[in-house]
C-alpha cells in the first residue's frame, strides 16, 4: 500500500504560520519580562551633572551625564551574586550624590529598581 502524502491547504498553512509567529512573539515577551531594569529619576530641582551606578558582584555598571530635572534614564542590568547598587555622582551645583541602595540576589529575574534623586542630593528607592 502506497502512503498518502501529507498536504495542508493554503488556509491551514497560513494558520500554522500565524500560530508559530504567536508562539515566537510570546517567547520574546516572556524573555523581556525576565530582564532586570534599573531606572534613575531626577526630582532634585537641579541637573545631575554626573551619575555612576554599579551593581555589586556584577559586570553591570552605568554612567550618565547631564540628566535634567524631571528626566529619567533606564538600563537593563545583570545580577552576578548577592549585592546592592553603589551610587556616586554630583549635581550641577557641586552637591555630592552617593550611597548604597536596594538588594538583589543571584537568580533574580524581572527586578525593577527605581532610584529617585531628591532635593539636596538625597537618593531614595521608590517602588
Amino acid at each position: 500500500m502506497k502512503p498518502v502524502p501529507f498536504r495542508l491547504s493554503l488556509r491551514r498553512q497560513a494558520a500554522a504560520v500565524a500560530v508559530i509567529g504567536l508562539i515566537l512573539w510570546a517567547g520574546v515577551r516572556c524573555l523581556r519580562g525576565a530582564e532586570n531594569r534599573l531606572t534613575v529619576v531626577n526630582r532634585s530641582g537641579r541637573t545631575v551633572a554626573r551619575l555612576r551606578v554599579e551593581v555589586a558582584n556584577s559586570p553591570s555598571s552605568f554612567a550618565w551625564e547631564g540628566l535634567p530635572d524631571g528626566g529619567s534614564v533606564s538600563s537593563p542590568f545583570e545580577v552576578g551574586g548577592d549585592g546592592h547598587f553603589a551610587v556616586s555622582g554630583r549635581l550641577d551645583d557641586g552637591t555630592a550624590l552617593g550611597g548604597e541602595f536596594g538588594y538583589v540576589t543571584d537568580g533574580t529575574y524581572g527586578a525593577r529598581v527605581r532610584l529617585v534623586v531628591t532635593p539636596g542630593g538625597a537618593i531614595e528607592e521608590s517602588p
